[in-house]
């Protein structure tokens, strides 16, 4: 019996993620990068236009297409999302 988490956040392009894994599993959120800059006291949070992680708005929308066709059935998105907002 194999072990998979009920949601996978995706972080890697579509290709690697599905070799590394095996398969493309029906629950699946993408992290997303509204781009941009934002003041926060701490600096802990970093503005997210600097990172190099997440999707566009529209790579965000074609990766959703490829994982459907590819048997995915429901997504999330993981965004950046200071407390400030």
């Amino acid at each position: 019996m194999s072990w998979e988490p009920s949601s996978i956040s995706m972080t890697l392009p579509i290709s690697i993620f599905e070799k590394t894994i095996g398969h493309i599993p029906e629950t699946i959120s993408c992290r997303f990068n509204p781009g941009g800059v934002f003041k926060v006291s701490n600096d802990i949070m970093d503005n997210p236009g600097d990172s190099k992680y997440g999707m566009t708005t529209e790579q965000l929308f074609e990766a959703f297409k490829v994982l459907k066709a590819k048997g995915a059935k429901y997504f999330g998105i993981h965004d950046f999302w200071p407390a400030i907002r």
